[in-house]
């Protein structure tokens, strides 16, 4: 069956939210540094990344390790501090198929959050990886926030 017949109804960009008992520059910090990442990635996708890598500006490359031991340059492409941002993962010196990653704060007040984390593979172009981007669904999004919440409410 042709790609186009299967994914017909397929969303490309899923996204999960909630409230997390926690300002939103301590939830920051931990989604902005890539070090911190494996302890409450929700898709067991990520085994590690070097420290120093945290994320300050438009533009700036992470580079983590899958726990397929892949490693992925990871691209800023959408930055706002304690706000907003967003990367296209790569292989290394390669560029990017087209899905992006983005986690989006909102101060409810200085103890409360919402926390939105999207997964968009609209621009996903290499079909080898539309199975992976297929699993990648809100429950496996939400997993990630939650333990997110879970790290973020219990420093």
């Amino acid at each position: 069956m042709a790609e186009s017949d299967t994914d017909v109804d397929q969303p490309r960009v899923v996204s999960a939210s909630r409230e997390i008992e926690a300002g939103a520059a301590a939830i920051f910090e931990l989604i902005a540094d890539p070090a911190q990442q494996p302890r409450w990635d929700g898709n067991d996708n990520l085994a590690e990344a070097a420290a120093g890598q945290r994320v300050r500006a438009l533009g700036d490359v992470f580079v983590m390790t899958t726990t397929k031991g892949a490693t992925r340059e990871n691209r800023v492409v959408e930055f706002e501090e304690d706000r907003r941002v967003a990367w296209l993962p790569a292989e290394p010196g390669k560029p990017p198929p087209g899905h992006l990653w983005r986690w989006e704060l909102e101060p409810l007040d200085d103890t409360h959050t919402r926390v939105t984390h999207t997964y968009d593979w609209s621009g996903l172009t290499d079909e080898k990886r539309f199975e992976r981007a297929r699993w990648t669904t809100s429950e496996r999004l939400q997993a990630s926030i939650d333990r997110l919440a879970a790290v973020a409410e219990n420093p």
